[in-house]
């Protein structure tokens, strides 16, 4: 069945019709219900009846719709995204269509973001803001086609978003965005040099209120293959240099974002290139440690044993004892999250790092998982272990 994403304006809803129609999306289906995207319009164009009912309603996250509102109550899960999405929530009230900009960022299927788009054109007309919010949306699709592999499509989604620039207001970002789409479909095409070049292209057009972008498009471009070692230095050189700014920022949201990203992207470059000499590693890992009362206190616990699992995986390569410390006291956060995925996750990396120090006793991961016996559903404990052993047989059947 194809999703319908057929937009109209309608009249305003009320916390309870928000709540029940976030229950009427369907996420498997790709499925928006009709009244969440009528919703989506009337925050885009900022009405404060809307607004006043979005913020009191409390939707289901089932739809992108919902996942910003619950996203925008929910700053402590802030530390942890990307530049552009970070960006957008702290623009959504303050910026014109700035509602529409989160949604795309929430946006999980390439569908439907073009009739949005559209349909904001139609209630706005003649407003240069809507052609930015449609570059986005074009690069988002890109950027979730190529997720899928589908490169023609992503590519087509490239032309259509080049082609808007002209009407757009010249704000830097739709600009950037469109290199930055491009620069990633060099890459799957192996043209390493022009993806470089698109990359640094779209970080000198920034100012310094996206040093965030700055740095993940610099630290991109120091990854690709056969790339001279200088070169790569340079531009991560540079790409710290946009990050540090952010490390006296007032706001403890900013600090924490860029320590989160630096950690993320110093283990990225340490798996792609190990041999270089990555400036920062001391740094990264003291500014993890020290931060741990930052974190407790404007973080999530999510953001938190993310920001563990990197920490225990940059220690792994020059301590790996106090990298096992670090991975149980993320798989302790983990257990008490609930999280599936990333709990298997830590599984798997703790108990690689315990073969590799030669402990067989896996004495600390019994006691997490009888914490988990003692929080979770005995029937989910059982389900997490069955996949567990599937995978641990799995990679005793590779090593033999």
């Amino acid at each position: 069945m194809i999703p319908s994403f057929r937009f109209d304006l309608g009249g305003h809803l009320s916390p309870e019709e928000i709540r029940s129609a976030s229950l009427r999306s369907r996420p498997e289906r790709a499925y928006v219900a009709r009244r969440m995207r009528r919703l989506a319009l009337h925050l885009a164009l900022d009405c404060p009846q809307c607004w006043r009912a979005a913020e009191q309603a409390r939707p289901a996250p089932r739809d992108p719709v919902a996942g910003a509102l619950l996203r925008l109550a929910r700053p402590g899960t802030w530390p942890g995204l990307r530049h552009d999405y970070l960006h957008a929530l702290r623009t959504a009230r303050r910026r014109p269509f700035g509602f529409a900009r989160l949604v795309i960022e929430e946006a999980w299927v390439p569908t439907g973001l073009r009739r949005f788009t559209e349909t904001l054109a139609r209630a706005a007309p003649g407003r240069r803001e809507i052609a930015d919010v449609a570059v986005l949306a074009s690069c988002r699709q890109g950027d979730l086609q190529l997720r899928r592999r589908a490169r023609k499509q992503a590519a087509v989604q490239l032309r259509e978003a080049r082609a808007l620039l002209p009407e757009t207001t010249g704000d830097p970002l739709p600009h950037a965005r469109t290199l930055e789409l491009a620069a990633k479909l060099c890459l799957c095409a192996r043209q390493f040099e022009a993806a470089e070049r698109l990359l640094l292209e779209a970080a000198d057009l920034l100012g310094p209120e996206h040093a965030g972008l700055r740095f993940e498009l610099r630290s991109v471009a120091a990854l690709p293959p056969a790339l001279p070692e200088e070169r790569r230095l340079a531009h991560f050189a540079l790409a710290l240099a946009d990050l540090d700014r952010l490390r006296q920022a007032a706001d403890p949201v900013d600090r924490l974002y860029a320590l989160c990203s630096r950690a993320r992207t110093m283990v990225t470059l340490l798996a792609v290139a190990p041999d270089v000499p990555w400036p920062g590693y001391d740094d990264t890992l003291s500014q993890l440690a020290d931060a741990e009362s930052l974190f407790s206190e404007h973080a999530d616990p999510h953001v938190l044993c993310e920001a563990l699992m990197n920490r225990a995986r940059l220690l792994r390569l020059t301590d790996p004892v106090a990298a096992l410390n670090v991975y149980l006291r993320a798989l302790e956060g983990w257990t008490e999250i609930g999280d599936v995925e990333p709990f298997m996750a830590a599984v798997n990396e703790t108990t690689a790092l315990q073969r590799i120090l030669g402990r067989n006793e896996n004495f600390a991961l019994l006691t997490v998982l009888e914490t988990v016996c003692r929080r979770v559903e005995p029937e989910i404990v059982l389900g997490w272990l069955r996949r567990f052993m599937d995978q641990v047989e799995n990679i005793d059947e590779r090593e033999s």
